[in-house]
């Protein structure tokens, strides 16, 4: 079937060089019909009554297929000639997209021979073990591993009955392994010629001795030197076991996660005694944005939940300054339960005691609640024998018990924690003067190097002397202790206070009363701010507060010392509490000017005379300054203060 061309056949020349592939293509099927149509032709000379005139013959089939394939070959020499003749064809732009075959994946467009996989030939292992005698893989010990000759290490059994019987055979082989060479002179001879040991295997110590045993050598003749004859095997030793080499694995891990549990619990104590710094200074969010992070950080670190507690505690001590009371008890209630699963009694008491103190600094406060959790943690201190605890449970008592009315139990409860704290600063300089002796004992190492020696052998020198170990435990030691030091000067401080708002409020001579007060408040302060006692800002205020109370309301002739304290007050207040620029110069009460930083009274009056010149007063906790005469008339109506209807101090200020 001829096909439709640009110009008509008749036109077309097979020698013209400017014939397309469609017009070749036409101008050669019509050629190989028109000659198919002479060769297939019917004869009107043959005769009508042959069947062969019906049909092609099989002559004149092959002879039609022939004419095809030449045609074929022939279409094909042309168009390859015209190709080689032919410029290359100009890059025409083309609607449809290219498909490209990205790598690893399939493409039914472009169809790709796949590359053939080379067949991986397993190699079998030549030094599979097995039985030497009866070529067992299986062990028939209790183990389950079969048995190696315990001088050569070069064959293994599965029985000690099958290595028996190959010894004849084996006997002339068997030689003694031998050791690698060992980084360092050996300290034996015999260490040179010993079996290869497991390198993850520990040596073996004799009970008594610190080196450890070198392995025996072998006899003249080859043969064990602990055999007891020549014809007897050497005892087969077990092949490593792989369940050892799991524990060893196992226990290396457990010792890696312990030194860097170790590491991260170091770290956090760090920030632990940032925050109690930033505590005793008054700083009590900061504090609790520490310690919140802190006791988070331990909760997930094995052996953490002791510094897990008392970070929880802390935080809720300083929510308690910060009145947050509902925050305070839940911090707390976690404290607790942390406390309980460690099964720690310090700590426990150390917990109850913060309870107590958040019952009795409730609105309104819980005083037989706060009572009872004192109790038990004055009964549990005692027991585990913790003077701190017990120390500050006997004075978070007898605050409460002076609240409840009994002033005589309080009062001996008051001089009891007293002298717990001094015992305490006491037990402390006691270790910061052993560990002073210590170093005087142990010199520190001397810093000229040895001839030859370099810096590594000098330090590994200095670490296994036992003069250094003793000196670097001795500095340890001395540094904890100074810290215990200024924990118990602290607390002693505190305590002083505490027995100076009891001194004044008791019953008797109210001169010697607030004489005695005032100096055991002066004692406190002093201890507060020396070198060896911690830095604690609201305890450090609140004993100005009532030095500066006592001495212009108590003490005869105490006008010009009351006002100096308040001064010092008013500076204290500008630079540590939030929020206020100094005591306030007018009276909430009456609404008259106070003048609390002037001497203003022209001359001193009696013990027992009223302050009816108006010039005495009185600055509450929440560093509010009154008349001393409005305020008392005030306190007995049953009000509070008269700027932030707050109560008067209750003391607590102190603990």
């Amino acid at each position: 079937m001829s096909q439709a061309t640009t110009r008509p056949l008749a036109e077309l020349d097979i020698d013209d060089p400017d014939l397309t592939d469609e017009e070749l293509d036409a101008l050669l099927t019509k050629l190989a019909e028109e000659e198919a149509a002479e060769r297939l032709g019917a004869d009107d000379e043959d005769d009508e009554d042959d069947d062969s005139s019906k049909s092609a013959s099989m002559g004149t089939l092959i002879a039609a297929v022939v004419g095809t394939v030449l045609l074929a070959a022939s279409t094909f020499i042309v168009r390859k000639l015209r190709r080689k003749k032919a410029p290359p064809p100009a890059n025409v732009p083309s609607d449809e997209p290219t498909i490209l075959q990205a790598p690893g994946t399939s493409n039914n467009v472009v169809r790709r021979k796949k590359p053939v996989k080379k067949k991986v030939v397993k190699k079998k292992t030549a030094d599979k073990k097995a039985c030497a005698h009866c070529g067992a893989t299986e062990a028939k010990t209790a183990s389950g591993k079969l048995l190696r000759c315990g001088r050569c290490k070069a064959v293994s059994f599965c029985s000690a009955d099958c290595q028996k019987a190959h010894w004849p055979t084996h006997k002339s082989e068997c030689k003694p392994a031998e050791a690698p060479a060992p980084a360092a002179p050996a300290a034996a001879p015999a260490a040179a010629t010993a079996p290869a040991l497991n390198a993850a295997a520990p040596a073996f110590v004799p009970p008594g001795s610190s080196t450890p045993a070198a392995p025996a050598a072998p006899a003249a003749d080859g043969n064990p030197a602990n055999a007891p004859g020549a014809d007897e095997p050497p005892s087969a030793a077990a092949d490593p076991d792989a369940d050892d080499a799991a524990r060893r694995a196992a226990l290396q891990e457990r010792i890696n996660n312990d030194r860097e549990n170790m590491r991260k619990l170091q770290q956090l104590r760090i920030y632990l005694q940032a925050a109690s710094q930033m505590f005793w200074r008054g700083e009590y969010r900061r504090a609790v944005e520490v310690l919140q992070q802190v006791a988070e950080k331990c909760h997930g670190i094995p052996s953490g939940e002791m510094m897990e507690c008392e970070a929880l505690r802390l935080c809720g001590h300083c929510l308690i300054r910060l009145k947050q009371f509902d925050a305070a008890d839940r911090c707390l209630d976690m404290c607790m339960d942390v406390a309980k699963t460690v099964e720690m009694p310090a700590l426990i008491a150390n917990v109850h005691i913060a309870q107590g103190q958040l019952a009795s600094q409730r609105e309104p406060p819980d005083y037989p609640e706060a009572l009872k959790h004192h109790e038990a943690a004055r009964v549990i201190a005692r027991e585990c024998e913790d003077i701190s605890a017990e120390a500050a449970a006997c004075l978070n008592c007898a605050n409460t018990m002076g609240k409840m009315g009994d002033k005589e139990r309080g009062m001996e409860l008051q001089y009891e924690a007293l002298g717990l704290r001094r015992k305490q600063v006491a037990d402390a300089q006691l270790e910061i003067a052993e560990a002073k002796k210590i170093l005087d004992e142990n010199p520190p190492a001397s810093t000229d190097v040895p001839e030859g020696a370099t810096t590594q052998e000098q330090a590994a020198a200095a670490a296994a002397d036992p003069t250094q170990v003793k000196r670097r435990r001795a500095m340890m030691d001395l540094a904890n202790s100074k810290r215990s030091l200024q924990e118990a000067r602290r607390a002693e401080a505190a305590a002083l206070a505490n027995v100076a708002t009891a001194v004044a409020g008791a019953d008797g001579d109210k001169a010697s009363r607030a004489t005695d007060a005032a100096a055991l408040y002066e004692q406190s302060i002093e201890i507060l701010r020396s070198e060896d006692s911690f830095t604690d800002k609201q305890l450090e205020l609140a004993v100005v507060l009532n030095l500066a109370n006592v001495y212009d309301n108590h003490v005869p002739n105490g006008h010009g010392t009351g006002v100096e304290y308040r001064r010092e007050l008013d500076e204290m207040v500008r630079k540590n509490v939030q929020g206020k620029e100094g005591l306030p110069d007018v009276c909430g009460v009456c609404e008259e000017r106070t003048n609390p930083l002037d001497m203003v009274r022209t001359s001193e009056r009696g013990v027992d005379e009223d302050a009816d010149d108006m010039t005495a007063l009185t600055v509450l906790d929440c560093m509010h300054c009154h008349h001393s005469k409005c305020w008392t008339a005030r306190k007995e109506t049953g009000k509070g203060c008269p700027d932030c209807h707050r109560d008067e101090p209750d003391g607590n200020a102190f603990v």
